[in-house]
């Protein structure tokens, strides 16, 4: 399921165009990335899940997930798509 805050919009992988990395850490990449439909940019945080479970981080995971659905502030990131 694709999830955007206050609204539901199906959105794939496919919707976005990569640009760059831009990050790197123990469980995954950070990507910049473009929304085909609207030109926004966005970071994509691709994250592997052998190594989440592994490293025994998928509640803290989940936790975060949570979290940054919920923020709405100026100075804080948050998520507007899973998937």
């Amino acid at each position: 399921m694709r999830i955007r805050k206050a609204t539901q919009v199906h959105v794939t992988l496919k919707d976005f165009e990569l640009k760059a990395q831009i990050g790197r850490g123990t469980f995954g990449k950070v990507f910049l990335c473009t929304l085909r439909t609207s030109g926004e940019e966005y970071a994509m945080k691709v994250i592997r899940k052998d190594v989440l479970i592994e490293y025994d981080q998928i509640e803290s995971t989940l936790l975060e997930k949570d979290i940054l659905f919920a923020v709405d502030h100026p100075f804080l990131v948050g998520m507007d798509f899973l998937f």
